[in-house]
């Protein structure tokens, strides 16, 4: 049965009610289906009729390499004895209380709690190594820093590739040392860089709320006095590193500029 909405793929429903699908490109021709046996019977009967040449397993096509996992069973047998969800939570006890170093990643991790893979499971144990390489790392104030509240705030537009959301990143730092801070994926997908940029303002607004005890728009903070805008450079805005993988050298730099040191 041709597919009403593109006139080169042609489909039709199995005994088990799977499908098997065949797309066509030019003199290519690529057939999907759950059963290796359907496969096999529909390549038979083409041959039949057309003179063909059975490529075998796809690789490529039309410029697109395709990879396919046949271990998938024995990698969920090995996922399923890993104490991921354990490990994640671990996480992020530290990263809410004092190391906000690890909040974009362990935001990407956790995202892939339900079912994670050995790639997933590697990444978790790198974080770990970090914190053992920078166990004396914490938090410091100084007594004589100024007492005025300030904000770092970023946005990584479609951040996420998977769900096509944006990054929200943002950290306020009070005498010299970071009080709050927040690393996580937008709510909505965010049509262009300037509505994720409006977003991630609104979620930074509703913590000054919090800090302040005032209740204002974000147009009536900055009209009234309460918030001061300034667009800094990306190398001197701390919320970078919250938004997305960056080098190691502005990472330090990063932790610098929110008075995250070893102690």
């Amino acid at each position: 049965m041709r597919c009403e909405y593109d006139h080169c793929v042609y489909f039709r429903v199995l005994v088990d009610d799977s499908y098997i699908f065949l797309a066509l490109y030019v003199d290519y021709m690529l057939v999907v289906a759950k059963s290796k046996q359907e496969i096999v019977t529909l390549k038979s009967l083409l041959s039949s009729e057309f003179d063909m040449k059975d490529l075998g397993a796809t690789k490529k096509i039309i410029r697109i390499e395709i990879h396919q996992n046949r271990g998938v069973d024995e990698e969920s047998k090995y996922m399923s004895k890993v104490p991921y969800a354990n490990a994640i939570r671990c996480l992020m006890y530290l990263m809410v209380c004092t190391r906000l170093d690890i909040s974009h990643v362990v935001s990407v991790v956790s995202r892939y709690m339900a079912d994670p893979s050995k790639e997933q499971w590697n990444a978790v144990k790198w974080i770990f190594r970090y914190l053992t390489g920078t166990r004396d790392f914490g938090i410091l104030f100084y007594q004589r820093a100024s007492t005025e509240v300030v904000g770092y705030v970023d946005s990584d537009h479609v951040g996420d590739l998977d769900s096509r959301k944006s990054m929200t990143g943002y950290v306020f730092r009070f005498a010299g040392g970071p009080i709050c801070w927040n690393s996580t994926l937008q709510d909505a997908v965010a049509l262009s860089t300037t509505e994720a940029k409006y977003m991630v303002m609104t979620e930074a607004g509703k913590e000054v709320v919090c800090l302040s005890g005032l209740y204002h728009k974000i147009r009536e903070w900055v009209s009234s006095g309460d918030i001061s805008l300034l667009k800094i450079l990306t190398s001197e805005n701390a919320s970078d590193m919250l938004t997305k993988p960056i080098p190691t050298d502005k990472f330090k730099h990063c932790l610098d500029l929110i008075g995250v040191c070893s102690l």
